[in-house]
């Protein structure tokens, strides 16, 4: 009776582990720096959202301030500025499909021009996808499947970015996706 009354409280044990450690995946982004990861100088958080989030509504909640190991960081929806932190990127999101922190002003004179970080920073690094499941060259701007849409013309609907695989795309800022990356920078100490 010992023997099973004991085999009934490690399976209890180990049912409990199991749900405490999949409510922590689906929760909002944990205070526990085990889920932030590091790469130069900088920590990133990929984020579940489990009723999907807009470009604009990613922007706003990666746009927050955390102290790690008594520094203050401050959140932005991730800055890709090399192929080593886009990899890194990637590999933290599992490939999945994340927002990132590229926009676009509207009437700008092509697909292509005019793409910045929500940071301010110019974009020196890309890597905008060549084609992904019969979706061409990007940054397209066509927002497909939508009556009068003109493919490959700048028509101010895609101009926020999304990347699947490490591969970027353009797209509209009311979609929504389940995932984004926030990377934060230590500010500077005063």
């Amino acid at each position: 009776m010992r023997k099973v009354l004991m085999v009934i409280f490690v399976l209890v044990m180990a049912l409990t582990l199991v749900i405490g450690s999949v409510s922590t995946v689906s929760a909002a982004p944990n205070r526990d720096y085990g889920n932030y990861k590091y790469l130069t100088k900088h920590y990133y958080l990929f984020v579940y959202v489990p009723g999907l989030i807009s470009w604009n509504s990613a922007k706003v909640a990666a746009y927050r301030q955390e102290t790690i190991n008594g520094i203050i960081y401050q959140g932005h929806l991730v800055a890709i500025n090399s192929a080593r932190e886009n990899d890194f990127v990637n590999q933290i999101s599992g490939g999945e499909v994340i927002w990132i922190g590229a926009e676009q002003p509207p009437d700008q004179e092509s697909s292509s021009t005019g793409w910045h970080w929500v940071t301010g920073e110019r974009l020196k690094y890309t890597n905008w996808s060549s084609g992904h499941n019969d979706i061409g060259q990007q940054p397209d701007d066509w927002y497909g499947n939508i009556a009068g849409a003109t493919k490959y013309f700048e028509d101010n609907e895609e101009n926020i970015a999304y990347s699947i695989d490490g591969g970027w795309f353009d797209g509209v800022r009311d979609s929504s996706c389940y995932y984004y990356v926030i990377e934060f920078e230590p500010l500077p100490k005063h």
